[in-house]
């Protein structure tokens, strides 16, 4: 759905709102003691009351996918961020050849580009550091492995 949809939606549920608010507020208060009463006493609001209530349901459900896909959306790193990866890779995998370092450049690269998550290279990062005590060959596997099946070539 597009920007301006969701807004002429949401301009379509307030002014709804206000005409069942508007409705239940002129109705005749001696005739009945309840909101939903009163309301449903005028002609229009039998009409009203169930378009505001799937409106409102649509809304929800919208703009909680709109947060989710929000919130999904990683800010790129700073490259302070990105120095410090850079370092814990190569402190913590050993590389023992410039090969090796090279290829973690590369891991660092594709991190900043947002091609490979942060939260993969940390995840198969702990992973191979758990395996041996020179965790560089396991993580190279896995990483390669993993980004394979994201469809990132390494």
């Amino acid at each position: 759905m597009r920007e301006g949809g969701h807004r002429f939606s949401f301009q379509v549920i307030c002014s709804c709102l206000k005409e069942v608010i508007f409705l239940q507020a002129t109705a005749p208060k001696d005739r009945c003691k309840g909101l939903s009463m009163r309301c449903n006493d005028h002609p229009l609001a039998s009409r009203y009351i169930p378009l505001v209530f799937c409106l409102l349901l649509l809304m929800c459900g919208y703009d909680t996918h709109l947060q989710t896909t929000a919130w999904a959306e990683v800010p790129p790193l700073s490259a302070n961020r990105l120095e410090e990866l850079r370092a814990l890779l190569k402190v913590g995998l050993l590389p023992a050849s410039p090969r090796q370092e090279a290829f973690l450049d590369r891991v660092v690269l594709f991190v900043a580009k947002g091609t490979l998550s942060l939260k993969m290279v940390e995840g198969t990062f702990v992973w191979a550091r758990k395996q041996a005590a020179w965790p560089y060959p396991y993580f190279e596997q896995a990483l390669r492995e993993r980004a394979k099946r994201a469809g990132v070539k390494i």
